[in-house]
């Protein structure tokens, strides 16, 4: 493929439009100097689409419910041998997971999603071709299972997907369906992590060789100021969500016993509990919970007010994107050991707590970022080197599309 003209198809959640993944925003930037035509298919169109290079197009997926009866006949017509085949062959090597007769209804859901996205597919496979053509899902998840599906089924020649940390690891999620699909059928599937790509080696030993690490990264921000006369500060960025432990943190927040000013940004179904357990907080405690704000505005805040530590308590994670902003100003981080969370939370960049950490060593560990003088200016020069050694979007953006060039 490498003499030819290529082209790019990019299964994602919601970008390129606001509620989507704007962190995903750098690294079309850098694929869109790289292939001649690129169309981003996102599941969802939720808010306005951001600006996007003139060789990018928008394709949002079809809601298989307002599908045509005819639309779906025919495509039961085309591909159902294929489609039934290994949907069956999912069944049977899971029988004995409780995880998937509880979701029996949902799965069984799924095989009409696959019809309607295997027979609307053929369109763009059409316009973009099968052989000139890379076909790539952010996450691996029912895309990357559509992907196979068209692999498997000979329309399409690549088909490869990112995993990160809910799309990985069975621990975080209890069951990872049509994952041993994925893995039979797709070129490769790339971890964003060395845990990832070690964690699925050890499932698939024979598929070994289609598990290869790309980190994802983030630009130079520049440097946090530590100004002397600013409040210890302590900023949070996540959804405000059960995973994500917010309300945990909330709670850690008012049991400081020294003046402190918390910032979260982000929202989501579990801010107004949020806003309750603050309410309670002592009057030496400032809290701000601006709700979801443009990436922009996150990074400006970063750029003119200190920030002495940043904390992420999630108990389902890959490596947080909030982190690899935060490490690329040089603010500390405080983390949790899940997923790959080791891999960006260092002694070079702040303090990992245990998956099992309660309230109690959340606020402990806070006052050690506000009591330690380690986590001074040193540090933070510190904690910037580890984020250009490892987290640079430019260098890592660049591995990644010299390894799509060469496939």
């Amino acid at each position: 493929m490498s003499d030819q003209a290529q082209n790019l198809v990019l299964f994602t959640q919601g970008f390129p439009f606001e509620k989507g993944e704007i962190f995903l925003h750098k690294e079309v930037e850098y694929l869109a100097q790289k292939f001649d035509k690129i169309l981003i298919i996102p599941y969802y169109a939720h808010g306005e689409a951001i600006p996007l290079p003139k060789n990018i197009s928008v394709k949002v997926l079809p809601d298989i419910w307002e599908v045509p009866a005819k639309f779906w006949k025919e495509s039961v017509k085309k591909h159902r041998f294929s489609i039934l085949k290994f949907y069956f062959a999912e069944w049977v090597s899971q029988f004995r997971n409780p995880k998937v007769w509880k979701l029996a209804r949902e799965n069984f859901a799924l095989v009409k999603y696959f019809f309607v996205l295997v027979e609307w597919m053929d369109s763009i496979v059409s316009e973009f071709g099968k052989e000139k053509t890379i076909y790539y899902s952010y996450w691996c998840s029912d895309r990357a299972t559509v992907l196979g599906i068209l692999k498997f089924s000979g329309k399409i020649d690549i088909a490869i997907s990112r995993v990160h940390g809910f799309d990985l690891y069975a621990e975080q999620n209890s069951y990872i369906r049509f994952r041993s699909f994925q893995v039979r059928s797709l070129n490769s599937i790339l971890p964003i992590s060395y845990n990832g790509a070690e964690y699925l080696k050890k499932i698939f030993p024979v598929n070994a060789d289609k598990f290869i690490t790309f980190r994802l990264g983030v630009s130079d921000n520049g440097l946090n100021p530590l100004i002397s006369d600013n409040p210890f500060t302590i900023v949070s960025c996540s959804a405000v969500s059960s995973h994500k432990r917010v309300k945990e943190i909330a709670t850690a927040i008012c049991g400081l016993s020294s003046e402190a000013r918390w910032i979260h940004f982000g929202d989501g179904p579990e801010l107004d509990e949020v806003k309750e357990i603050v309410s309670g907080a002592p009057p030496f405690i400032k809290v701000d919970l601006p709700g979801n704000v443009p990436n922009n505005s996150i990074l400006d805040f970063y750029k003119t007010n200190s920030v002495h530590v940043f904390i992420n308590f999630s108990n389902v994670e890959g490596i947080p994107f909030s982190i690899m902003e935060a490490i690329s100003f040089g603010i500390p981080i405080l983390g949790v050991d899940i997923g790959a969370v080791a891999e960006i939370v260092t002694p070079e960049t702040g303090i990992l707590l245990s998956e099992k950490s309660t309230i109690i060593d959340l606020i402990k560990t806070i006052d050690q970022f506000r009591d330690n003088s380690r986590f001074g200016p040193l540090f933070r020069l510190s904690v910037k080197k580890f984020w250009k050694e490892n987290f640079d979007g430019e260098i890592n953006h660049s591995k990644f599309i010299q390894y799509l060039k060469q496939l």
